[in-house]
């Protein structure tokens, strides 16, 4: 559905905010979770200006207030979505509240609807936990890639042990190129994780490749066109955030078939974990 306004509510007694999402008057954001608490709306918010009256505080529940309202469809530049943003996040720390981004992909073609797709990405400016890595190499490669970094690193005596599970505790799996033809039967085990050229994690020098890789994401659009991802954190300074935004639309447009750049990604918001988002100008696409 096509939401009218994004909101902002502040719950009274709380020092946390949330938003939900509105449309003739109904709240869609039911039950709303604040931290371990949560917030169930019995009835739906009929009123859109000055205070909104549900629930009741005779229910023992905190009364709800509208703190802001923004709609939807207008565009912002970056630097104002990111101090919107920080004016309504509640977080003490900005070091460890992360700034997302969705971006909105067009998944049809003049003859049919593309599949879903997905990717890896490692972002010029790096945030949160380093990833642990499996390395499959031969034995003489296997050294280099422990010195570089890697946590798991063996053969083809790897093969059986992750496929039965035994080893599970990696996010990152690279492969040099005599191993990739050794391990293709571990495609259905693996799934995204699986090495492949294309995404650069089929190498033969570790040196640079597994210190990269230590901060690399994973992203996956849906079949509808809806990708989320976090972008870095709300400290971060505007020019990283943009630097980091181009990295992955970059990415996205790679997976583009026979449509233009503009047309496949439609839309790109900004946003805190529990904040409003901001529809962004979309500069990053000549």
């Amino acid at each position: 559905a096509h939401l009218t306004h994004m909101y902002c509510l502040l719950v009274r007694g709380s020092n946390r905010a949330f938003s939900c999402s509105l449309r003739g008057g109904v709240c869609q954001g039911v039950p709303l979770s604040l931290g371990r608490t949560k917030l169930s709306l019995p009835q739906p918010v009929r009123e859109l200006t000055g205070a909104v009256a549900t629930p009741s505080d005779t229910q023992g529940l905190p009364r709800v207030y509208l703190l802001y309202k923004q709609p939807q469809e207008s565009l912002h530049s970056l630097e104002e979505a990111l101090a919107a943003i920080r004016a309504y996040c509640f977080a003490e720390d900005y070091s460890i509240e992360p700034l997302k981004i969705t971006v909105n992909c067009n998944m049809y073609t003049k003859k049919k609807k593309r599949d879903s797709f997905h990717d890896s990405i490692v972002y010029p400016h790096k945030f949160g936990k380093e990833r642990r890595i499996l390395v499959f190499s031969e034995e003489e490669l296997q050294e280099n890639a422990r010195a570089s970094g890697a946590d798991i690193v063996g053969g083809e005596e790897l093969v059986p042990k992750v496929m039965d599970g035994e080893v599970e505790n990696f996010n990152i799996c690279l492969a040099t190129t005599f191993m990739y033809d050794k391990i293709k039967s571990l495609q259905k085990t693996l799934k995204e994780k699986m090495p492949h050229p294309r995404r650069g994690t089929v190498v033969d020098e570790f040196s640079t490749v597994v210190p990269d890789f230590k901060h690399t994401l994973m992203y996956k659009c849906n079949p509808n066109g809806l990708l989320h991802m976090r972008i870095g954190t709300i400290n971060f300074p505007e020019n990283h955030v943009d630097e980091n935004i181009y990295c992955l639309v970059k990415s996205i447009i790679s997976h583009r078939i026979n449509v233009t750049p503009v047309s496949f990604i439609s839309k790109i918001t900004l946003s805190s974990l529990n904040g409003p988002g901001f529809l962004l100008v979309n500069k990053w696409i000549k």
